[in-house]
């Protein structure tokens, strides 16, 4: 696991170079400047973060509302402190004496601190926020192992696998857009961060926990779709509609997730340019029916149970393995939408 966290990090630290080199040379319009400035300024703060990530590896943390707190109190820090203490009385020097004299643009100082904080943030939330999933999977398979029962087991190693692939698309796919937005509209990069740490601090928190009420779920959906409003802007149309007796009902932790990313990574745009994505959640007694709609169309692959989607594979594991006979899911064409339906009975066990 912690391979595949380092392995995603060297993709992350590759990204932050050419964010860098791009925000930087729309700044001094200077290729060879924006690449030397990024090296040298990017590059500590990149080995501060894997010395960081380290540390957390080797402590055990708790993951809590306080810690969560802590990681975003700390990344402020670590941004204000680095572009403080090392950008401009170091290394700003030191890129001078490079570039013999040559005049280095840069941004605010405000804006600086913000662009590191934000790096630093996101870097330390995923690091704990992956660890954290992965103990919640050890945890869940020792419950089943408690409970003797090897072909429960067996799903729930698969689950493991393919739960530490789900969860570090949104951080990522939203890293772009963050950096970006931290100089040139810090507001909105704000206003992002704040919504994707919302989803996070949901996912850690609940990471221990096999079951959420679908008032909760449809908290951290709601915050997950703005984070994929504030990216894609008015070329996604996404909304939710909760009927107010199906709140209380238990589900699977992160059952929706897995069908709105389904719909937003397969659905395509109508005729008006826009993907639109739908949730409907309702229930009669104690039966629970969600469904998820997107503009699109329904491919082969999907179509059969035994399809190649990952996330819908997985989905229908955990039906199966805490509604048994209980669950049911369809997918269909309906017009030019796809149409998800999960229909559960009772309580998941």
């Amino acid at each position: 696991m912690l391979k595949k966290i380092y392995y995603i990090y060297a993709i992350y630290s590759a990204i932050i170079i050419a964010v860098g080199v791009l925000v930087r040379f729309g700044l001094g319009r200077d290729v060879f400047l924006a690449v030397v400035q990024t090296v040298l300024f990017d590059a500590p703060f990149i080995a501060i973060l894997f010395f960081l990530a380290f540390v957390i590896k080797n402590s055990d943390i708790t993951v809590s509302l306080t810690t969560t707190v802590a990681i975003i109190v700390g990344s402020a820090a670590l941004g204000i402190f680095y572009s403080l203490v090392f950008i401009k009385p170091l290394l700003l020097p030191m890129l001078t004496t490079i570039l013999h004299a040559v005049e280095i643009p840069l941004y605010p100082a405000a804006s600086v601190a913000l662009y590191y904080g934000m790096i630093a943030l996101i870097w330390t939330m995923t690091f704990v926020w992956m660890t954290n999933i992965q103990r919640s999977s050890q945890n869940e398979i020792a419950a089943i192992n408690a409970r003797n029962d090897s072909e429960k087991r067996t799903i729930l190693v698969e689950l493991r696998r393919l739960r530490e692939q789900m969860d570090p698309h949104l951080v990522f796919n939203s890293l772009n857009t963050a950096i970006a937005d931290a100089r040139e509209d810090p507001q909105q990069a704000v206003a992002m961060l704040q919504a994707l740490s919302t989803f996070l601090r949901y996912s850690l928190d609940m990471g221990d926990q096999e079951f959420a009420s679908v008032a909760a779920e449809v908290d951290t959906i709601d915050s997950y779709l703005r984070v994929q409003r504030m990216r894609f802007g008015r070329s996604l149309d996404a909304n939710i509609e909760l009927a107010p007796e199906a709140g209380h009902h238990l589900v699977p932790t992160l059952l929706f997730q897995t069908l709105v990313e389904n719909a937003l990574k397969h659905g395509l745009p109508d005729a008006s340019g826009v993907l639109r994505v739908g949730v409907n959640i309702s229930a009669e007694g104690d039966s629970l029916t969600i469904e998820v709609r997107n503009s699109g169309r329904l491919g082969p692959a999907e179509r059969s149970e035994r399809g190649a989607n990952i996330g819908l594979s997985n989905m229908r594991s955990r039906l199966q393995l805490h509604y048994g006979e209980r669950a049911t899911f369809q997918l269909n064409q309906v017009d030019d939408f796809v149409v998800a339906v999960v229909h559960l009975t009772g309580e998941p066990q």
